[in-house]
């Protein structure tokens, strides 16, 4: 079976990418025409944000380390590796999951809230 050639493979990522922003960008269209208030918008936008800096976080790098170290290794070296980074991954997963689940509990604590008042910065 032929590879496919770099430039294919190459546009099916810019593709993918482009996909993915276009969905970011529409998440905070609705949401900012969906939520009730400003103060309900900003604590969503906060959670996006902690989101992405904690998933920076919590991956140390290890989806990029594969990329590198994959093709140095052969036979049972690439196994092990490739376990013990899917095993620190799924670590770091559960540990991204109950840091999220906090973060999304005090959202939902926040947004319930309607009588806290903020000053409107313009």
């Amino acid at each position: 079976m032929a590879t496919p050639q770099l430039s294919v493979q190459a546009a099916v990522i810019g593709i993918g990418r482009l996909l993915n922003m276009a969905a970011a960008a529409g998440t905070l269209i609705v949401l900012a025409r969906a939520m009730p208030d400003k103060a309900s918008y900003g604590a969503i936008c906060q959670l996006i944000v902690l989101y992405m800096v904690l998933s920076q976080i919590f991956a140390i790098g290890l989806p990029q380390s594969i990329y590198y170290f994959l093709p140095r290794y052969t036979g049972g070296e690439r196994r092990g590796f490739l376990l013990q980074s899917v095993t620190l991954l799924m670590v770091s997963g559960m540990l991204m999951a109950e840091v999220g689940k906090t973060a999304v509990s005090a959202a939902i604590l926040f947004i319930g809230q309607r009588s806290c008042d903020f000053p409107t910065v313009v």
